[in-house]
């Protein structure tokens, strides 16, 4: 559906009879090279929301289930969430991250006078947030799970400043200031959210590492 006042938002539509999750795969590692072109063809690729959803699903849940698995050291304990917190921790995530793509679309569109739209932004960011699956690594290897966090996190800032930039048709500037603005339009929410949950909001806020479009 599309709201007459926002047709830069309309949503996905999710069809998983012309699924095809190898054709994903192959755009998603498009996008990770940065390929400008691809981008912009994922962007308009209409059959290909399924598999963003997917791809998104998968980095949102790929840290709970790792921490779930493995656990994480408190002090010389290792502590293990329960499947109660593996579903809230993902789909909190995955809410994060549309809503940031949410917020850049509009930033981008009615601030900045961008030409996109928010079902490009989804395709090409939600397939990209399939790297977010190194939080399952993160947490089998903690030694060196800070280095994969932190590895992934400045790539999806590489890959969020290409796309919205190709998608949106914005130059650097702009591309820049849609995402500060977009950054401190999700704090506030955070902050919000955090008030209300007596601070899981902003735990899981530091959880996400910067990778849910942050």
């Amino acid at each position: 559906m599309t709201s007459k006042k926002l047709p830069e938002l309309q949503a996905p539509k999710f069809d998983f009879k012309h699924l095809d999750l190898k054709k994903a795969f192959n755009m998603f590692i498009e996008i990770l090279k940065l390929n400008k072109t691809e981008i912009k063809k994922v962007a308009g690729t209409g059959k290909i929301d399924t598999a963003a959803l997917i791809f998104l699903l998968i980095g949102a849940f790929a840290g709970p289930i790792g921490y779930m698995v493995f656990g994480y050291k408190v002090f010389l304990a290792t502590v293990r969430i329960g499947i109660g917190n593996l579903i809230t921790q993902g789909v909190f995530t995955a809410i994060i991250v549309v809503a940031a793509m949410l917020l850049i679309t509009l930033v981008a569109t009615r601030l900045f006078k961008g030409k996109g739209n928010f079902l490009g932004i989804f395709r090409v960011l939600g397939l990209a947030y399939g790297l977010n699956v190194v939080m399952f690594f993160a947490a089998l290897l903690p030694s060196i799970g800070g280095i994969l966090s932190l590895l992934a996190g400045v790539w999806m800032i590489a890959v969020m400043y290409v796309a919205i930039s190709e998608i949106f048709s914005l130059d650097a500037t702009n591309t820049i200031l849609t995402m500060l603005v977009s950054i401190i339009a999700l704090m506030i929410v955070s902050a919000i959210f955090d008030s209300i949950t007596g601070g899981y909001g902003g735990y899981q806020l530091q959880m996400l590492h910067f990778n849910a479009m942050l």
